[in-house]
């Protein structure tokens, strides 16, 4: 008989197999949003089940991903939070309540998407890619642990992103800082990797941003408008008196109706403030939109002892 920890390197070694060989097949564009779909169709669509946080841009994306979902955790919220890359363990991408699910756990939910993969071989798209196949599980994984929020980190880009199938007018945008990354597939400028970045908005979808150059701005708004969406960004006003020690950044916060001084986070540099001032914002937004209470204690506890390995 396997062992578990056996049958869990042999769901990793299957899982590697749908990784491309060429930068065409690893970046298929609208084509590969539409096999995820597919693969999806055939899950029950889940991600169509549950409040998604979902967040794009260069820089910043997994410190934001993991402040917003430590906020909701500490307010007693199921989450599951979708980060990538994983550093020692698949399982960092499928998390709920920033915690790895058990291998037994992992391998059960598995054995559906690989039943679903199967059925893909045989339909027009054929078989997905990797990260196909892990943001369908995890959305599959967050839907069968009833999570109440799920933030999920974009792969890359945003517009052909496998990440981009959430069509729920609920889904909350979050937009970090935009600079030149993957050129080859984004764009050669500013203005078209924000584009790319800011096509995760969706009809009646809102989106807070923090604050950008003024070109990458003017996209944002633009794309909102386009797309039926509505948005905001988070200024330097909103954060400042910032002071950073070798084991934390301190700042001030407003918001809405919140006014805190002094916030410490358990991580450092001055731009952690701006991360954790989007992170925070959105955490305000949801309590006003999802009509739930605010503790200033637990968010104060939460940023305090907010642990973020490896990053």
């Amino acid at each position: 008989m396997k062992t578990l920890s056996k049958q869990f390197k042999e769901v990793e070694t299957y899982l590697h197999s749908f990784i491309p060989k060429t930068n065409m097949n690893r970046f298929p564009g609208e084509f590969g949003i539409k096999r995820t779909r597919k693969l999806l169709e055939f899950l029950g669509n889940p991600q169509e089940k549950m409040k998604v946080i979902h967040i794009a841009g260069t820089s910043g994306k997994g410190s934001t991903a993991t402040i917003v979902s430590s906020l909701l955790r500490a307010h007693g919220f199921t989450v599951g939070l979708h980060i990538k890359p994983h550093l020692l363990d698949i399982r960092e991408r499928f998390q709920i309540d920033n915690s790895l699910i058990n291998e037994d756990q992992f391998i059960h939910y598995f054995e559906d998407v690989k039943k679903a993969i199967s059925q893909m071989e045989a339909d027009e798209f054929g078989l997905p890619t990797y990260f196909e196949v892990v943001i369908s599980l995890a959305f599959y994984i967050f839907e069968k642990e009833h999570v109440d929020y799920a933030v999920v980190e974009t792969g890359l880009g945003g517009l052909y992103d496998g990440s981009n199938v959430i069509d729920n007018p609920n889904k909350l945008v979050l937009l970090t800082k935009i600079g030149f990354d993957h050129m080859a597939i984004l764009g050669n400028s500013l203005k078209e990797i924000a584009y790319q970045k800011a096509m995760i908005m969706q009809k009646d979808n809102s989106a807070l941003s923090i604050d950008q150059e003024q070109e990458v701005e003017e996209v944002f708004i633009d794309v909102a408008k386009k797309q039926q969406a509505s948005i905001e960004f988070i200024k330097p006003e909103n954060y400042n008196g910032i002071t950073v020690t070798y084991e934390y950044v301190e700042f001030n916060f407003q918001y809405k109706n919140v006014y805190w001084n002094s916030l410490k986070l358990h991580m450092t540099g001055d731009f952690q403030a701006g991360n954790a001032a989007l992170a925070i914002a959105a955490f305000v937004f949801l309590s006003h939109r999802d009509v739930f209470t605010i503790q200033e204690e637990k968010v104060r506890g939460t940023l305090l002892t907010l642990s973020y390995p490896g990053r």
